[in-house]
């Protein structure tokens, strides 16, 4: 029996337990949490935020659950340090030692240094207590710098709570990482539509007051009578205790692995918002802080440290949600591209609209808001990486159509494609 131990108590953290149990492993693995939590969701913050949920429905697991996945969790934990050499983990609860090593550290808010950044009233949110000093902070007039899909949902739940609220984003249009003007311009209108001032292509250059916010200055001017300034302006992979302890970084900051979650420390794994992976479509590096990559990079992680040899497929990126009633959704590459080879096939109305990315001839993003159908067949089609002339080939020959059986609802979409014949 060898000593497994896991740092972090996130969504990388327990899909690596959880395939630890799984495979019916008898090795003692132990779990390092530094907040006292069990295991939730940080996709549901917004919801806690708004009163749309409670407290207790944000937990995915009860802390019963742990040793029943034969799993020792240790909660309220800090680990200052990783002695690779005398394999043992220095915390505050003292030395511990281990054969094996997950990491799995997340990510940490970026707080920029600007004038007016540490006055009372600033706020990150990526943390049950995030949202508590929040509430009890009970802000009247809210600024969120950054309109990613943390900041976005962060503006809503303060609508709902009556709070008068303005994003600011220092592109041209919001949620720029994930989609093109279109989409994110419907999006604006509904966010408007309920209350909610965008500024676009603003930059936040300071924040005033004595020692509570009273104001916002941006790059023209000033927001005065503001009490509160929530920063989604992005997260960092946690890497100190890897960077220290003599593992690998990657040029986006991540922790280096190769495919199977593997450090340039022996025994050592990496998995999670902490790591540098892959792009699944394009290959290229990615840091991909999301929790679906989150938990196959667990379950992979996991499954190496065991001696199996499973390669991760790559990252591919996936964001959904909804404003005001009206569902989006994000999948793959949506940034637009002016490589050679590069094209886009979209359609829309007042109430909707979808996009599609092609590059050498295969969808790599799909973005829409206020349509339902076909979302999971263009996902497929998409992860499948197959060209759209190969689809319609399997599509209209008869030996093979099964093979595109559960593509078949992405043809409403496929159908506009320039020079295919309709399915």
């Amino acid at each position: 029996m060898q000593n497994i131990i896991i740092i972090g108590n996130g969504a990388a953290a327990n899909s690596a337990a959880e395939t630890f149990y799984k495979i019916g492993s008898k090795d003692k693995v132990v779990m390092l949490s530094r907040e006292r939590e069990p295991f939730y969701s940080p996709c549901a913050l917004p919801d806690y935020l708004s009163g749309y949920i409670k407290r207790e429905k944000l937990y995915i697991k009860k802390h019963t659950v742990y040793p029943e996945q034969q799993v020792r969790l240790l909660q309220g934990v800090e680990v200052h340090e990783v002695d690779y050499p005398g394999g043992r983990v220095r915390t505050s609860q003292g030395d511990m030692s281990f054969d094996r090593l997950i990491l799995a550290t997340g990510s940490r808010p970026v707080m920029p240094e600007i004038p007016g950044s540490r006055l009372t009233g600033n706020f990150v949110l990526k943390t049950i207590g995030d949202v508590e000093y929040i509430m009890r902070h009970n802000p009247k007039h809210a600024v969120i710098v950054g309109s990613g899909n943390i900041g976005l949902e962060t503006a809503v739940a303060l609508a709902a709570r009556k709070c008068r609220v303005c994003l600011v984003e220092k592109e041209q249009h919001i949620m720029p990482r994930v989609f093109g003007p279109a989409v994110s311009a419907h999006i604006q209108r509904i966010a408007e539509e309920n209350g909610i001032q965008v500024m676009t292509g603003e930059e936040v250059v300071g924040v005033q007051g004595g020692e509570r916010v009273q104001g916002v200055e941006t790059g023209t001017g000033v927001l005065p009578a503001v009490d509160t300034v929530i920063w989604a302006v992005g997260m960092k992979p946690d890497t100190r205790l890897a960077r220290e302890a003599g593992a690998a970084l990657g040029d986006l900051g991540g922790i280096a692995v190769n495919a199977y979650m593997q450090t340039a420390l022996q025994a050592v794994y990496a998995c999670g918002d902490c790591v540098q992976t892959f792009d699944l479509l394009c290959g290229e590096p990615i840091l991909s802080l999301l929790w679906p990559s989150a938990r196959q990079q667990g379950k992979i992680a996991a499954l190496n440290n065991m001696g199996y040899d499973v390669p991760y497929e790559g990252a591919l990126n996936y964001i959904t949600g909804e404003i005001f009633g009206t569902s989006y959704i994000s999948i793959g590459n949506n940034v637009p591209d002016t490589r050679p080879g590069s094209s886009i096939v979209q359609q829309g109305g007042p109430d909707w609209h979808w996009c599609y990315h092609i590059w050498e001839e295969k969808i790599v993003g799909f973005e829409a808001i206020g349509v339902q159908q076909g979302l999971s067949a263009m996902m497929n089609l998409i992860r499948k990486r197959m060209t759209i002339d190969r689809y319609q080939a399997i599509l209209h020959d008869p030996c093979l159509r099964n093979q595109a059986i559960g593509l078949l609802p992405a043809q409403r979409y496929l159908d506009h494609y320039p020079g295919q014949v309709k399915g």
